[in-house]
C-alpha cells in the first residue's frame, strides 16, 4: 500500500522535521504541521479541528500497523502506543503490561490507532478542546485554560467530566446463533448480542489437533491470545479485534514472542444512534503478518458515542514452530 503509506508519512513528516531543534515534551513551543492539520503543543497532538482529526484517523484506520508505527514514530510526541511497545520489550519488568493495565496502573487503549494519537498521559486536543482520557473517566478542558489540565482541576465549572465504561472481560459468553449476512444473504455462525464496553479476550494453549503448543527454546509455554474490543473515548469510539502470540515467563506472566505467521479476521454487525435508526451496518476485515507477535484490525470508528454490536465473530490464527493454533470468538 505505497500510496497510503506515503500519505500517512506526509501527515507527520513536517512535525518530525520541525520538532528536531526543540523538546516539545517540556516547553511551550508549538510546532505547526504544514500538511497534517495538527501541531505539537506541550507534548500533545493538537488538531486544527474535527475535520483534521477525522482525516488523520481515517488514514490510520485504513493503514496497516507498519504504516501506523511509521506515522507514530514521526508525529513529534511520545505516544501511548510507543509506551506500550517500550513496556512490552522491557525484560526486567516484574509484572506484565496486562497486569499493569488490569490493576489500574496503566491506561489501556486496545485500539493502537487511537493510542498513537494520545500522548503517554492520555491527552489529545481537537479544535478548542483538550481531552484527557483515563480508564474510567474522561475530562474536556478548554484549550485556553490549560492550567486546569496541568493542575487536574476536574471540579472546575469549566471542565466537563464523563464516565467511561471499560471492562476487562475474560470470556465471551454471548450465545452462538446463525445470522444472515445482509451483504451476501448467506448464513453465518456468530455471537449474538452487544459486546461490553472495553476488551473481551480469550486464549488457547493447544493447536488445531488438540496438542499443547510448542514451547520456546528455553522451555517456556506459549499461547494464542484473542481480543475483541468496543471502546468509547469521548472523541473516538471504535470496534475491532486483535491476535497476540505470547510466551509464559519464569515470573509467571505472559509476554510477546514472534510467531512465524499470525492473523485475525472477522465481521461485526452494528447499529448507530443516527438516522436511519436501527439500520444494521456491516464492518469486516483481516490483518496478517509473518514473523510478528501481534496483528490487529480496527473495523470501524466514529465520533458517535453509542456503537451497539448486534452480532460478531472473529477468527484468530498463529503458526509457531510448525504448529497452527486457531480460536474463534
Amino acid at each position: 500500500m505505497p500510496a497510503l503509506a506515503g500519505s500517512l508519512l506526509a501527515l507527520s513528516a513536517c512535525n518530525k522535521e520541525e520538532a528536531a531543534p526543540t523538546n516539545a515534551q517540556t516547553n511551550n513551543t508549538s510546532l505547526l504541521s504544514r500538511e497534517g492539520g495538527y501541531e505539537v503543543v506541550n507534548g500533545r497532538l493538537a488538531f486544527k479541528d474535527t475535520a483534521a482529526f477525522r482525516v488523520t484517523m481515517d488514514k490510520l484506520v485504513a493503514g496497516d500497523m507498519t504504516e501506523v508505527r511509521q506515522w507514530d514514530e514521526a508525529n513529534g510526541i511520545a505516544s501511548l502506543r510507543e509506551k506500550y511497545d517500550r513496556l512490552e520489550s522491557d525484560t526486567v519488568n516484574e509484572v506484565s503490561i496486562d497486569q499493569l493495565a488490569e490493576s489500574g496502573q496503566l491506561l489501556w487503549v486496545p485500539d493502537a490507532r487511537f493510542a498513537s494519537v494520545l500522548n503517554e498521559a492520555g491527552v489529545v486536543q481537537v479544535g478548542d478542546k483538550i481531552y484527557k482520557i483515563e480508564q474510567h473517566t474522561g475530562h474536556t478542558v478548554p484549550a485556553n485554560k490549560e492550567e486546569l489540565l496541568i493542575n487536574a482541576s476536574w471540579t472546575s465549572p469549566e471542565v466537563e467530566n464523563y464516565e467511561i465504561k471499560f471492562e476487562f472481560s475474560k470470556e465471551d459468553n454471548r450465545p452462538l446463533t446463525t445470522v444472515t449476512d445482509p451483504s451476501t444473504g448467506t448464513p453465518v455462525l456468530m455471537r449474538q448480542g452487544d459486546l461490553p464496553w472495553g476488551q473481551t479476550e480469550e486464549s488457547t494453549e493447544v493447536d488445531i489437533n488438540g496438542n499443547t503448543l510448542p514451547k520456546t527454546w528455553n522451555g517456556r509455554p506459549t499461547r494464542l491470545k484473542c481480543i475483541q474490543w468496543k471502546v468509547y473515548w469521548l472523541v473516538y469510539n471504535s470496534i475491532g479485534m486483535k491476535t497476540r502470540y505470547q510466551k509464559k515467563t519464569r515470573a509467571g506472566w505472559w509476554s510477546a514472542i514472534d510467531a512465524s505467521w499470525i492473523k485475525c479476521g472477522g465481521t461485526f454487525f452494528y447499529t448507530l444512534p443516527v438516522v436511519p435508526y436501527g439500520l444494521l451496518r456491516l464492518a469486516t476485515g483481516t490483518d496478517e503478518k509473518q514473523d510478528d507477535d501481534v496483528v490487529e484490525k480496527t473495523l470501524f470508528w466514529t465520533s458517535v458515542a453509542n456503537i451497539e454490536v448486534a452480532a460478531s465473530h472473529s477468527g484468530h490464527w498463529a503458526t509457531y514452530k510448525g504448529a497452527q493454533a486457531y480460536k474463534r470468538m
